[in-house]
Formats: C-alpha cells, sequence, structure tokens
C-alpha cells in the first residue's frame, strides 16, 4: 500500500530559491535532505487502500482555499527528532486553514490524521543536533497549489513523489 501525505511543493522556480539558501548556510552537521524532495507536509496520511486514495483525492478536489504566502525567515532544530528546518515566523491562517480541510478529508476517507497543533516547516537535514547561529534573508514562497505525494523507501532514505496537485483560489 502507498503512504501518502498532503504537502506543499515547491515549483521549481522556489525549489531552485529553497537549495540555494541551504547552500548558502555554513555546513549542517547530518544528512541533508536533496532538493528534490524539499516540501512542507501538511497532513501526513500513511499507508492507505486504493479506495481510501480515490476517498482523497474527490475530497481534495472539493476544497476552495486561498492562496497565500510563506516568508520562510527561521533556521531551528529539533533536537528529539533530530531534524533542522526552516519556518515562518508566523503561520499564516490560510494554511491552517488548508490543513484543517485536509484533516478533515482524511476523516471522511475514514483515516486518522495527526490532531496535534501544525508546526509548518521544512526539514533541511536529519541527524542533526544543533543548527548554527545565522541571519537568514526571508525566503518567499507564494503558496498557489497543494499537492497529494508519495514516500517511497529509497537507497538513502524516501523518495517523494507527488501524485496530483490542486489549486488554491488567488487572494
Amino acid at each position: 500500500m502507498p503512504r501518502l501525505f498532503f504537502a506543499l511543493w515547491p515549483d521549481d522556480e522556489t525549489r531552485s530559491r529553497l537549495a540555494a539558501a541551504v547552500e548558502s548556510l555554513p555546513k549542517l552537521p547530518g544528512r541533508l535532505v536533496p532538493a528534490r524532495n524539499l516540501h512542507i507536509t501538511l497532513v501526513f496520511i500513511g499507508a492507505v487502500t486504493a479506495e481510501q486514495e480515490q476517498l482523497l483525492r474527490t475530497g481534495a478536489d472539493a476544497i476552495h482555499a486561498a492562496a497565500f504566502e510563506l516568508n520562510l525567515t527561521q533556521l531551528g532544530c529539533w533536537t528529539h527528532a533530530a531534524v533542522a528546518w526552516l519556518a515562518p515566523e508566523a503561520t499564516p491562517p490560510a494554511l491552517l486553514d488548508l490543513v484543517a480541510r485536509l484533516q478533515s478529508v482524511c476523516r471522511e476517507a475514514g483515516l486518522a490524521p495527526d490532531t496535534r497543533p501544525h508546526v509548518p516547516h521544512l526539514t533541511l537535514a536529519r541527524k542533526v543536533r544543533r543548527v548554527p547561529a545565522v541571519n537568514l534573508a526571508p525566503i518567499r514562497w507564494q503558496i498557489n497549489t497543494f499537492a497529494l505525494v508519495e514516500s517511497a523507501p529509497g537507497r538513502t532514505g524516501s523518495e517523494y513523489r507527488p501524485l496530483a496537485f490542486w489549486p488554491l483560489i488567488p487572494a
């Protein structure tokens, strides 16, 4: 069964800017996330049946949510998870609304999404216990779509493949 999640998936231009920002940082310890895998998870779903996947897609088709901008300004680390990340200083209400709608889609598909408060972050590296203090220039990311993404095991960790995209309503 495929392992799925809903995510903010950067377009090629944004992905290049994110990769350049990561390269401009002092060398991070641990294992860097490949640029092709950079994303922000909205709702992790896990293993699903074909029927559940179809219900997720149908539910996502019905979402009419506003586009928004993320300004990634914070570099941090969660020592308990050994993950270095980029995050916005403030979470746009439109992002929280989108997460809530996607959690509802998951419940309607018979799945139990994580109910902890959503903390948007873009994972940069794994096996990291601390990050250097840096002044990070804001990385602006206009969010116009969200994606359903498959996570598959790879030789050096998970590989992510977007399966479908849905547009957000321009502000």
